[in-house]
């Protein structure tokens, strides 16, 4: 439903339209409260797939790299997390805070070394070869394929940043072989303990280094920064049609989460869990659209002194660069859980 709103909102918007960006999902048919039929395509084809594949031409063992870091992040010393115990504002205070802050940075670089130890051992353009090998190096076919499927993978990775959405292994980055659309499966809003839509983790989406290999960095800063840009932008000028909608997408899934935690025995228990539901579907609806509107590409308007032509501190999408960047950053993405599998 929310893919099916948001393409429509894409098509009314003339820069979306422009590039094509649109946003592909599964059809999904619900059987009973646990059993859904998903719509599958031959086609389809994940990140996951083409590096077992990779593993199975070269002989060698698919988990080995993922053993080898649980490995290395289970011999590192654990870090004292207790408050200090000095009276706040003292010298031994501040040298013990100091001291916590020294080996969090000690930890963050072993972590850093673990993360470049691993990547050593796959090569970064697994993804790459195997979509030339696809297209048997066509340049014209190769060009298309990575331009469409940067633009879709911009959209995708925008409404995953903005619903927070978690658990983002490879196998779960599916692209279709046929039209290069990047398909949003398993696409569901992370909620914390207290039912708010707040990140948990350190990269916005998944855009590791065997994509970014594959599209190259004249289309990740780009037709991909571009295409982020004009779907948050064109998201943020439709906010408020598109509240309505997300208010009722999010209960739904509120009021599905709320359900596996612990149902209301009582009338009263019942009132103060609807009164909560409301304040945290506004909340996350308000969070939601914060985080696009702040993506979306804003040109300053207003008059330097004197009268003087506006001044522009940043280029118009600098926002949409910056999440770019925490994606790719090695120093955020080796602090990943393993099963998110960061140097593929």
């Amino acid at each position: 439903q929310l893919h099916i709103v948001v393409n429509d909102v894409l098509a009314h918007a003339v820069q979306a339209r422009r590039r094509h960006v649109s946003v592909a999902g599964q059809t999904v048919v619900s059987i009973t409260h646990r059993m859904r039929l998903v719509e599958d395509d031959p086609s389809h084809c994940s990140l996951q797939e083409v590096y077992d594949a990779h593993c199975l031409a070269n002989g060698t063992d698919s988990d080995a790299p993922l053993m080898l870091c649980r490995e290395r992040l289970s011999a590192l010393p654990k870090l004292d997390r207790s408050k200090p115990t000095a009276a706040a504002g003292t010298a031994e205070a501040a040298q013990q805070q100091a001291a916590q802050q020294q080996q969090q940075a000690e930890q963050d670089a072993r972590k850093l070394r673990i993360y470049n130890e691993v990547c050593q051992k796959i090569p970064a353009d697994v993804l790459s070869r195997y979509v030339h090998s696809m297209l048997r190096a066509d340049a014209e076919a190769l060009w298309a394929f990575k331009r469409a499927l940067a633009m879709q993978l911009a959209a995708g990775s925008l409404l995953g940043h903005a619903f927070v959405v978690p658990d983002r292994q490879p196998q779960r980055f599916v692209f279709s072989r046929r039209t290069a659309r990047f398909v949003a499966t398993e696409f569901r809003p992370g909620y914390t303990a207290q039912g708010q839509l707040d990140p948990s983790e350190g990269v916005p989406f998944r855009l590791t280094r065997n994509i970014t290999t594959l599209l190259s960095p004249l289309l990740v800063d780009g037709v991909f920064a571009s295409a982020m840009g004009a779907t948050a932008l064109a998201i943020s000028e439709r906010g408020p049609l598109l509240k309505p909608y997300l208010n009722l997408l999010l209960r739904d899934d509120l009021l599905s989460w709320q359900g596996s935690k612990a149902a209301p025995k009582s009338d009263a228990e019942h009132r103060a869990a609807e009164n909560q539901l409301k304040e945290r579907i506004t909340k996350n609806t308000a969070r939601v659209m914060e985080r696009v509107t702040t993506a979306a590409p804003r040109i300053n308007t207003t008059p330097g002194p004197g009268g003087a032509p506006p001044r522009h501190d940043h280029r118009v999408d600098h926002i949409c660069h910056r999440l770019i960047e925490a994606a790719a950053q090695p120093e955020r993405l080796c602090h990943m859980n393993p099963s998110f599998v960061p140097w593929l």
